[in-house]
């Protein structure tokens, strides 16, 4: 799929970043959906993780992958041409969802025939390195952690949780009064999505861009040898889990961030049925990033002494 560039006259490459995220492990893994609804990606200085918000409308208006799917492939195809040129985040995210809905959907049909709530929605954590420093920007529940200077700093957004817990309240409720509810949990979580880019609700990413403006944002200090973590709230879900490590006790790791996931899946099919752990699929799907921050000087060296 081609996607136009987004950049304009003024978007230009930016200049003077010190340090490179150096990748140490990157995962994307489908859930039982039958598409992947999440992406990652990178560039020398920016990532991002991508959890497209489960299809709960299927308006279908894609083909045959789904609504959600093709935003979040399409988006993240868009960041990966052209995030290295724009000097603010929330400008790159505003431009690219733009360019996206241009080209969504096809054959003429259009979103705006549709409510805000039923139309393909995502939450990501997007960062940027630039002069020393991280900028961050978090939409959702995706999450992205810092470790600097022997301690962590957790970005997400909190607005969420209150919606996730009604979701599992009404869970609960259906479980009490029917054991066999399945057929009935689609419209627990539809009720909740009627909330999505309201001011009583909670901000999530879509093609309308409503809810962008709402998105967490911060610039973090970078040191060499610091560590990035950017993840989904399906490998979130790990802290939740009986025999999980806390999250400030997690080694940011790859033999512990890829223990998480098995821990996270080994606990999933062992409770296949959804008895034990009240969740929305029996597998979400699950994506991180790990990066070690090295300076500019030393990652060319690290080059040169491979050669």
């Amino acid at each position: 799929m081609r996607l136009p560039s987004i950049r304009s006259a003024s978007a230009t490459a930016r200049p003077n970043c010190k340090n490179v995220l150096d990748l140490e492990y990157s995962v994307c893994q489908q859930g039982s959906a039958q598409y992947n609804e999440d992406r990652i990606g990178r560039t020398e200085h920016c990532a991002w993780v991508i959890d497209g918000a489960t299809d709960l409308f299927r308006l279908d208006l894609t083909g045959p992958n789904t609504d959600v799917s093709f935003t979040a492939d399409a988006l993240s195809r868009v960041l990966a041409a052209d995030a290295e040129h724009f000097q603010s985040l929330a400008e790159l995210l505003k431009q690219a969802v733009a360019a996206v809905r241009r080209r969504f959907p096809e054959e003429g049909r259009c979103l705006d025939r549709y409510p805000e709530y039923m139309q393909p929605h995502f939450a990501m954590a997007l960062c940027r390195e630039e002069a020393g420093s991280l900028h961050c920007l978090v939409l959702g529940d995706c999450c992205l952690a810092l470790e600097h200077a022997g301690s962590r700093i957790w970005l997400t957004d909190r607005r969420l949780d209150l919606f996730n817990r009604r979701n599992r309240q009404g869970l609960r409720q259906l479980r009490y009064r029917d054991q066999d509810s399945r057929s009935q949990e689609l419209a627990v979580y539809q009720k909740t999505r009627t909330n999505a880019n309201t001011p009583d609700g909670y901000w999530i990413g879509s093609l309308s861009g409503i809810g962008l403006p709402h998105a967490v944002q911060k610039t973090l200090p970078l040191a060499d040898g610091d560590r990035i973590l950017l993840c989904s709230d399906g490998f979130t879900e790990y802290f939740n889990l009986p025999g999980a490590l806390d999250k400030e006790q997690i080694p940011f790791e790859r033999h512990s961030i890829q223990a998480a996931f098995d821990h996270i899946n080994r606990m999933f099919e062992q409770d296949e049925d959804r008895s034990r752990i009240l969740r929305e699929k029996k597998k979400d799907g699950k994506s991180a990033l790990l990066f070690q921050v090295k300076t500019a000087a030393s990652a060319a060296g690290e080059t040169e002494a491979e050669i």
